[in-house]
């Protein structure tokens, strides 16, 4: 165990003295740390930069697809009737749907039974259902007959695909069992031992599922495929969604005899959205660097930064694609603003993008896409020039994250040697001034037994 003795000899705080020094010794390392948090920050601010501008960019590509400009959206006049769903392929026009029928499941039930007696030579018996190529077994078990059916049913349900099973009672103190497929239409009815659709197999007739005498399974409720017409043309069904036959819409079909009107039309408000979604990316992107690199920022003067936010202006100045100014459709930068107000931003008007898109939708959209001889649209622009910028191999967002990994690198490496150094360092003053501590001890030990020897010459007796 080391013991300090600073001050012992020199009557000096020397512990406080090597502190003070060691504080001016370490202002490189103190830099260094500080030059290292800059550039961690600075990464992390490019990282963030790189990520929104791959959204502009993603967001530029999607308008460059006619498909997002031809949005449609689809509507029924009674849902109660039918309920349409649209997708962006849905080809506009008005469809009259008139039903007559709707799909049904098989409904198949046992014989009712009473509950707590056991029906002789019920339990024991098993019956089969079909699943692809697997056959399902099933056996009837229980103390008695109410029992048997819950267990059955049990069993059913946690096993099967294509039979639901649920106990009902019929009267009191008697039960049925009550089968039902699972899909609909008569393609998905039940059978006896083999045919298309739900093949049943085993002791059916303990049961009274199945009658062999009429050769008939006891129903309740016959499969039913779903009939309807779509403007005079006659469908039929397995099941009450129906798909393709109004091309991009699905139809769910809820009420038997009577009619409704599908309209699909063009949504322009799907297509604002869109625009929209770009140019709230377009801003982001321009406030991340407007917000460091004006005067007094953390990258002021930054020259990838300036070249970026000047290229962003380019791409959306003058006539695109030699048709109009993006002004003209509503989108317009530091609209109306004064010199020393504008940020950069974009301004969207909605309300007179619509009327242009609808007045002129060919224009308004070649304004985004084109890529002829006349020029190119602002999303072909922004999806093609961005490229160079978020590449994540050789973008120049990316050469400057990889930069400042290097520079990391670096200084981490010249501040752990340097910390070795400090350490050494302060060691060696710590052994310095322990030895000249000791030093001054021996001194002041001989000056104390010099003083006493004088002190003794010169007493007087």
């Amino acid at each position: 165990m080391s013991m300090n003795i600073w001050g012992l000899g020199s009557n000096m705080d020397t512990g406080l003295m090597i502190e003070q020094l060691m504080k001016l010794e370490q202002i490189p390392y103190t830099k260094l740390q500080e030059k290292k948090e800059n550039f961690t920050s600075f990464q992390s601010y490019f990282r963030t930069l790189n990520t929104k501008l791959s959204t502009l960019k993603d967001k530029a590509s999607e308008l460059t697809l006619n498909s997002n400009f031809n949005l449609t959206t689809t509507t029924s006049s009674d849902e109660q009737t039918v309920k349409a769903t649209g997708s962006d392929k849905a080809i506009s026009g008005n469809y009259q749907v008139s039903i007559q029928k709707l799909a049904q499941s098989h409904v198949i039930q046992s014989n009712s039974f009473k509950s707590t007696n056991l029906e002789s030579g019920l339990a024991g018996q098993k019956i089969t259902i079909q699943e692809g190529k697997e056959t399902l077994e099933f056996e009837l078990k229980g103390k008695n007959n109410g029992e048997i059916l819950e267990n059955l049913k049990n069993d059913i349900n946690r096993k099967s695909k294509s039979v639901q099973a649920t106990v009902v009672e019929t009267s009191p103190g008697e039960k049925t069992i009550v089968f039902t497929s699972a899909k609909t239409g008569e393609e998905n009815s039940f059978k006896k031992d083999s045919g298309q659709g739900v093949v049943l197999g085993g002791d059916l007739t303990s049961l009274g599922i199945f009658d062999s005498a009429t050769n008939s399974f006891n129903t309740v409720q016959a499969a039913r495929d779903a009939e309807l017409t779509v403007n005079g043309l006659q469908i039929k069904s397995a099941s009450n969604e129906i798909k393709g036959v109004i091309e991009g819409v699905t139809l769910n079909l809820k009420k038997e005899n009577s009619t409704a009107m599908i309209s699909v039309g063009h949504d322009s408000d799907k297509v604002v959205e869109k625009v929209k979604e770009f140019v709230n990316s377009f801003n982001e992107v321009r406030k991340l660097i407007r917000d460091n690199v004006g005067k007094g920022k953390p990258l002021q003067g930054d020259s990838t930064l300036r070249q970026l936010d000047s290229e962003l202006y380019n791409w959306m100045s003058g006539k695109i694609a030699g048709l109009a100014t993006t002004a003209d459709i509503g989108i317009e930068i530091d609209k109306g603003k004064k010199a020393e107000e504008m940020t950069g931003q974009i301004s969207f008007d909605e309300k007179k993008f619509k009327e242009q898109l609808n007045q002129d939708p060919d224009k308004v959209i070649s304004m985004f896409n084109a890529e002829g001889k006349s020029g190119k649209g602002i999303a072909t622009i922004f999806s093609e020039e961005l490229k160079q910028w978020t590449s994540k191999s050789n973008g120049l967002i990316q050469s400057r994250i990889k930069g400042y990994d290097s520079d990391i690198t670096y200084v981490t490496d010249s501040m752990e040697k340097m910390e070795v150094r400090l350490q050494n360092k302060e060691k060696q003053l710590k052994r310095q001034f322990s030895a000249m501590e000791v030093a001054l001890g021996k001194l002041k030990n001989e000056q104390n037994w010099l003083q006493g020897q004088f002190n003794s010459l010169t007493r007087k007796d």
